[in-house]
């Protein structure tokens, strides 16, 4: 599923990378950080054409997921015929990080969805940790390249190297502004788990595959469901779905204009929309549940989320 307008194959320097990775000794090749959507499904799927092929999918239950989640993962991971592990810390840890991740305002500047961002960065590190103690050289993460590179496609392994670099420059400079925020100094769970998205790991490799094979929503169902059978977790029709999420998006669209959050999925549907990788029905009918989202509507299940985290005060009165 290679994008045209690539100047080099970035797929097959995607599967030299982990040749050239490859480890004997450890227990597995791969760890793709797993929800059983259709991105890290496809991962694990793309992965049999790897090198060694011994493949484990790392899940992190965070307490805010559909109630669905876990068995959906597990049915998923035997359709592959991959071990699955589950990550389950204690909720309170994420009420912490979640909480300051909604109300701390330099935050704000490095990303304009800082819940998702920054999320999504902690279960990396806790699959790269994982991946550390269990000698395993490549943790693989699902995020599209609107997510790594806010749409900007990357045509050469130069490109690639560059990205890289500015990715990290950026990152050293956000965490110098976030170790100075009061929620990092006083809270010792934020502390934690912002000190873990910035570990650098001397021996394991996080990799973005899509930004080397190419993202195309559609592509990716069709051939899930001809390889497996594959349902996707939303209860929705293929053709409607896009992903599943989890409950704190409904509570941060809802925060999202009184706390000055400058939500971009949407911007994302668009673009995957124009290119053609994501279908018509996919398209409206997530643009529409996002409209509807943000118009601020607090619902009884925004309002006990809210109250969870501690962050009412901050619903649109």
């Amino acid at each position: 599923m290679t994008v045209s307008g690539h100047d080099e194959n970035l797929e097959d320097r995607f599967y030299e990378i982990m040749a050239e990775g490859y480890r004997e000794d450890s227990v597995y090749d791969y760890l793709v950080l797993f929800s059983g959507g259709k991105d890290s499904t496809y991962l694990a799927h793309l992965l049999k054409k790897a090198r060694g092929k011994r493949v484990c999918l790392f899940t992190v239950e965070n307490g805010f997921e559909e109630s669905g989640f876990l068995p959906h993962v597990f049915e998923t991971a035997e359709l592959l015929g991959h071990d699955v592990y589950v990550y389950r810390p204690p909720k309170e840890r994420f009420v912490h990080l979640y909480r300051y991740l909604i109300t701390e305002p330099v935050l704000r500047s490095m990303d304009g969805n800082p819940l998702c961002f920054f999320c999504g960065r902690h279960f990396m590190s806790l699959g790269v940790r994982f991946a550390e103690q269990w000698k395993i050289p490549f943790v693989l993460y699902g995020a599209t390249p609107d997510q790594v590179s806010s749409g900007t496609r990357p045509k050469t392994a130069r490109d690639l190297r560059i990205l890289e670099m500015v990715s990290a420059r950026v990152f050293d400079k956000n965490y110098e502004k976030i170790r100075s925020t009061r929620g990092y100094c006083e809270d010792a769970w934020v502390r934690e788990s912002m000190d873990a998205v910035f570990h650098r790991s001397s021996t394991v490799r996080l990799l973005f595959p899509f930004l080397f094979v190419g993202y195309d929503v559609e592509g990716i169902k069709a051939a899930l469901k001809q390889a497996y059978g594959w349902k996707n977790p939303s209860g929705l029709s293929d053709d409607r779905y896009l992903t599943s999420g989890c409950r704190m998006v409904e509570l941060f669209g809802v925060l999202a204009r009184k706390a000055g959050f400058a939500p971009h999925e949407k911007d994302q549907f668009e673009r995957n929309y124009r290119e053609g990788t994501l279908g018509e029905s996919a398209y409206r009918w997530n643009r529409d549940l996002f409209d509807e989202i943000l118009k601020g509507e607090v619902t009884p299940r925004v309002r006990e989320l809210a109250e969870e985290l501690g962050v009412e005060d901050m619903l649109p009165d």
